[in-house]
């Protein structure tokens, strides 16, 4: 008991600071303090400026100076950073996947199971929809003779030219040469003039291994046929078919040409061009056609 009075009145004795003029001793200020006053200032002191501090970080734009702090803002901007980098490498993947293969097509270095795996998948889903699906056998005499018919009907004019491993090729445009095929350059292709807008046909049965753009080209659809045989067609105006679509001779790939009032340049030539590729080497496709 007598050390907890003595603890108190040590805390609770009070004690006076002077401020004291060296020259003169007169007496210029003075503070009545005890232990206890003094603690509870140092205190609030201390326990105000850690408000201060706190508030400065929470509320104001100091907190991202801080190590670690996360921002929340600045958070999802890397979000999206990251999605728009991913995005752009899955582009770019996707454009140097389509340009080496255009690069293959074009040398026919392309693979030669690449026709016939997926001519195999489609022998497949055939034979499947052949189970769920049969014919009747009026039914197939009556496709085959439409068939028949429609085949001598779109190659009864060309049956005068020559052969393409035993067919007739297909005209891709009603057109006139604007610029024969020449052996110095055979990447030129045969360039036929269109008048309007028209769509342009495959010259053979086959699959689409590529189609893409470029500034110069505009589009560009590359056909596959039996025979290790290439058929390229440039400067189409739209694209109608996807890749990997398998086509039939006078199947539609896309358009060409403009219209009347799409054509704002008066005078100018609309042309598309033809190649045809086989074993890696260009052919002629006048040859073949009745241009």
């Amino acid at each position: 008991m007598t050390r907890l009075n003595d603890w108190k009145k040590k805390w609770s004795t009070r004690y006076r600071l002077v401020v004291l003029d060296d020259g003169s001793f007169e007496e210029q200020a003075s503070v009545s303090l005890s232990r206890l006053n003094l603690f509870i200032i140092l205190s609030t002191a201390i326990i105000g400026f850690a408000l201060l501090i706190t508030s400065l970080v929470v509320f104001t734009p100091l907190r991202e100076y801080i190590p670690g702090y996360a921002d929340t803002g600045q958070r999802l901007r890397m979000l999206r950073l990251l999605e728009t980098v991913d995005s752009l490498e899955q582009s770019m993947a996707g454009a140097e996947a389509r340009w080496m293969g255009f690069s293959q097509v074009v040398e026919g270095r392309m693979p030669a199971d690449t026709l016939s795996s997926q001519t195999r998948s489609d022998t497949v889903l055939m034979s499947q929809a052949a189970n769920v699906f049969a014919r009747s056998t009026a039914d197939s005499l009556l496709r085959k003779w439409i068939e028949q018919d429609f085949t001598d009907a779109r190659l009864s004019d060309v049956s005068g030219q020559i052969r393409f491993f035993g067919q007739s090729l297909f005209e891709p445009v009603n057109g006139r040469v604007h610029r024969p095929f020449s052996p110095a350059n055979p990447s030129a292709g045969l360039e036929i003039a269109v008048v309007g807008e028209q769509a342009v046909h495959s010259m053979l049965d086959g699959r689409i291994v590529f189609q893409g753009y470029s500034l110069s080209d505009l589009y560009v659809v590359i056909v596959q046929h039996p025979g290790n045989a290439i058929s390229c067609y440039r400067k189409l105006r739209k694209i109608l078919r996807r890749t990997g679509e398998s086509v039939k001779a006078g199947d539609v790939l896309g358009l060409a040409g403009r219209t009347e009032s799409n054509n704002n340049q008066a005078g100018e030539t609309q042309t598309i061009s033809v190649q045809l590729w086989q074993d890696g080497s260009a052919l002629n496709p006048a040859s073949f056609l009745n241009y």
